[in-house]
């Protein structure tokens, strides 16, 4: 049969199944049409004395229309600010039959890629049965100043949508950036509100269940910057559980990396990014863990950066132990703190305000917004210094380094000094954990102290990393 606008429909006798369906319909339209709720508090109570003699004493005498139809969604946004997750540009075709919803196609744009589902909804079935298979490609949906992530993936959700649903696959990071704020964030108190004579909350139904079964693959360009560091991951994550009690193995660890202080640079010896799990119903922050030393005016001073990255920790040290001010005074300017001049000590000061937090707004990042406008995969600027050779004391002047990938195993990068000493570098991918280290420049090689990561000449050589 069909109805006046040629849609067609089934008049049938009414199944046990069908019984929750009918319910809601009477309370979606009891009262002319509409919703009941202005009129009727209680859905419960207004659903047994329409539909219950019916529906569980006479089914025989109750029968259901259904209709079959077409739902196309053109132009549709979505976006939460909180999460930093943006959907442009939404389509799609949505048909039902027979208490089915079926998703022939619903795409987005996230730019730069774009994402899509289709499957099936049981949306007046019992227990509403779920079936969706997502796919992303060049996909950026979260952009935020803590986590902006560029990836494919494959995912399957199925199970049912009041009781659990179970979401596995694997998802593919091209390119993640993790931005360590300059400031420290906000502690904003959660007041419980209660009304004066209100009624208490009614118990929440049994809670629905989403099991985790995915893997996060990305061999490079986990990205994390700010307060100083600048470091590339590459690793695997597995997450595990449920949402509610999420189990996650793996971690990024460090490739390339280093921390700037001041005009001092510290090359990190090893560094790790992990996710505890704690974002998948709230934030999404990393929690980060690196530490790099170096020796320097009869020290070694070694920096330490752990907690998330919205709030991380900063912590110096050195052997033999010294003070604070007096490590940073060494970092600095190579002297105790003792013998520092007036300007010295208000470096200090601030190098020890911006560990603390204290370096002020985070947007305000001339040099990111720089390398983000190039499409860079690394751009850095470093002071000036001077260095005890066999000339004697030479300057390093400052420096202008960056770099990109070429091709997702190869990288290269220029560095450029205001002394006129240049040198491209090109890193390749042999395997998973040996690179071919090819750098080619016009430095001199006069400084004590020259290691293969400052070298300002020509070298070749071959790196191997493993897991210990």
């Amino acid at each position: 049969m069909e109805a006046e606008n040629n849609k067609p429909f089934t008049i049938r006798s009414y199944r046990p199944s069908d019984r929750e369906a009918v319910r809601k319909l009477c309370c979606e339209t009891g009262f002319l049409g509409e919703p009941i709720d202005p009129v009727y508090e209680d859905r419960e109570l207004f659903a047994d004395f329409l539909t219950t003699y019916y529906t569980d004493h006479e089914p025989e005498s109750c029968f259901l229309l259904e209709i079959d139809g077409t739902i196309r969604l053109t132009k549709g946004s979505f976006r939460d600010y909180t999460q930093g997750v943006s959907l442009s540009d939404i389509t799609g075709d949505l048909s039902g039959s027979h208490g089915l919803l079926r998703i022939e196609k619903l795409t987005a744009r996230a730019a730069p890629g774009n994402m899509s589902v289709e499957g099936t909804v049981g949306v007046l079935q019992p227990k509403m049965p779920v079936s969706l298979k997502l796919t992303a490609r060049n996909a950026q949906p979260i952009a935020s100043n803590i986590l902006t992530a560029n990836l494919d993936a494959n995912l399957e959700v199925t199970g049912t949508a009041r009781e659990r649903l179970d979401v596995g696959g694997t998802v593919r990071l091209n390119r993640a950036d993790v931005g360590i704020p300059s400031g420290l964030p906000p502690n904003v108190a959660v007041l419980n509100v209660e009304e004066p004579g209100g009624a208490p909350a009614p118990p929440s139904g049994k809670p629905l269940v989403i099991g985790l079964n995915v893997t996060v693959d990305a061999p490079r360009q986990i990205l994390v910057k700010g307060r100083g560091l600048d470091a590339e991951m590459g690793g695997q994550l597995h997450v595990q559980g449920t949402t509610d009690a999420p189990q996650v193995s793996g971690g990024f660890d460090l490739l390339r990396g280093f921390f700037t202080l001041a005009n001092s640079k510290l090359t990190f010896s090893n560094g790790n990014v992990t996710f505890s799990g704690t974002g998948l119903k709230n934030r999404i922050v990393p929690t980060l863990d690196f530490t790099a030393a170096t020796k320097v005016a009869e020290i070694t001073a070694t920096v330490h950066i752990t907690g998330l990255a919205d709030a991380p920790k900063i912590e110096l040290s050195s052997t033999p132990e010294l003070p604070q001010d007096e490590i940073l005074a060494r970092l600095l300017f190579g002297e105790s703190a003792s013998q520092l001049t007036a300007m010295q000590l208000l470096q200090t000061g601030a190098a020890l305000a911006s560990l603390g937090g204290g370096g002020g707004d985070s947007s305000f990042n001339p040099v990111a917004k720089a390398q983000k406008a190039l499409g860079l995969d690394r751009l850095s600027v470093g002071g000036g210094g001077s260095a005890a050779g066999a000339q004697g004391t030479q300057s390093a002047g400052p420096t202008v380094e960056a770099g990109k990938y070429v091709s997702s195993r190869v990288f290269v990068g220029v560095k450029e000094s205001t002394t006129g000493a240049s040198q491209i570098a090109v890193d390749v991918d042999l395997t998973k954990n040996v690179k071919l280290l090819a750098k080619l420049g016009n430095g001199q090689t006069t400084a004590q102290g020259t290691t293969p990561e400052n070298d300002p000449g020509s070298s070749l050589g071959v790196a191997y990393q493993f897991e210990y």
